[in-house]
């Protein structure tokens, strides 16, 4: 079974009224503008994870071209995370133009009101076709969380050839990696922890709270809230679940072993052979070696044992950063 078998028997009992791809379009859509205002306070290990793995691409980069004043692509912008750390590593007499891309408008506005105020010159663009059409030359492309919401990542990634220089780098941040469910080490390992924590999750009285203003509509739940709205929409004959709509939203997102060998996230060294004609992998590092729970916040012995998996299998971290040059 590919993934997309998968996810193709996961929708059935809901009557999809669009191909796969489309529901993954649509659905990222209006996941994403009820997550928005969100996103930043529920995606904390964005912010503790990433800017030191950022830093580290950055100053690969910068090795590679010290005297380089950068035309940057922040390709599925979100609120402005890697354009933020773009400015903060080049400087912004290091950059000459950026142009931020999202097709959420909420995300899009999040993201113009952090970049904006850094770097008031920035272009900020809500479909694909106004980035093809700004007749400038990217040399240097920054992702981040991106991959895993498309159906077609290499031909998105593509599309974007024609205006993008021969020299250019590619920044590619926070990205699933189905080697960790995969590997049954780091597979077992994490279900150990998981199964720890599991009682005291269920008994959190913060999870208890969170589930009562979802219930009572202080607090929305995107995956819900896109449910509805897909289905009246006409996307669906029946409501989705939420977790049918969430595992289409993340669309290459591993949850378990077995989904990962049905083909979902990603495995860097097969990236590596699908983009060979556009990007060489110069740079990957991997992380995340307890899955969705942040080393940081892991008790002593446990983030022993993550350290003693990153020695063991540096390519098996749940998620990875790299950086690419173009072919």
């Amino acid at each position: 079974m590919t993934n997309p078998d998968f996810l193709r028997a996961l929708i059935a009992p809901y009557g999809p009224a669009a191909p796969l791809e489309t529901l993954v379009v649509e659905l990222n859509r209006l996941y994403h503008s009820f997550e928005a205002k969100e996103y930043d306070r529920t995606h904390p290990e964005v912010h503790d994870q990433l800017p030191p793995l950022w830093s580290e691409m950055i100053r690969l980069v910068r090795s590679h071209c010290p005297d380089r004043s950068w035309n940057v692509l922040d390709f599925g912008c979100g609120t402005g995370f890697e354009a933020v750390q773009a400015l903060e590593g080049f400087g912004n007499s290091g950059i000459r133009s950026v142009t931020c891309y999202d097709p959420s408008p909420e995300m899009l506005a999040l993201c113009r009101s952090k970049v904006g105020t850094r770097f008031p010159r920035a272009r900020f663009c809500s479909t694909i076709s106004e980035v093809l059409d700004t007749r400038e030359e990217f040399d240097l492309l920054i992702t981040n969380s991106l991959l895993h919401h498309l159906p077609c990542p290499k031909s998105e990634i593509r599309l974007l050839d024609p205006i993008i220089r021969k020299d250019a780098w590619w920044l590619l941040g926070h990205e699933p990696s189905k080697r960790f469910y995969r590997n049954p080490e780091c597979y077992r390992e994490f279900r150990q922890y998981r199964q720890s924590v599991a009682w005291r999750k269920a008994t959190s009285s913060t999870v208890y709270w969170n589930r009562l203003k979802v219930m009572t509509g202080l607090k929305i739940n995107p995956a819900q809230a896109a449910a509805s709205a897909a289905f009246e929409a006409g996307l669906f004959a029946r409501k989705p679940s939420s977790s049918a709509v969430g595992r289409l939203v993340d669309f290459n997102v591993p949850h378990s072993s077995e989904e990962a060998h049905a083909g979902r996230g990603f495995d860097v060294r097969d990236l590596a052979q699908d983009f060979d004609s556009l990007w060489n992998l110069r740079w990957v590092r991997t992380y995340a070696f307890m899955a969705c729970f942040p080393e940081s916040g892991l008790p002593q012995r446990w983030r022993e044992r993550c350290n003693r998996l990153a020695a063991k299998h540096p390519l098996d971290g749940a998620n990875f950063c790299s950086a690419w040059s173009h072919a």
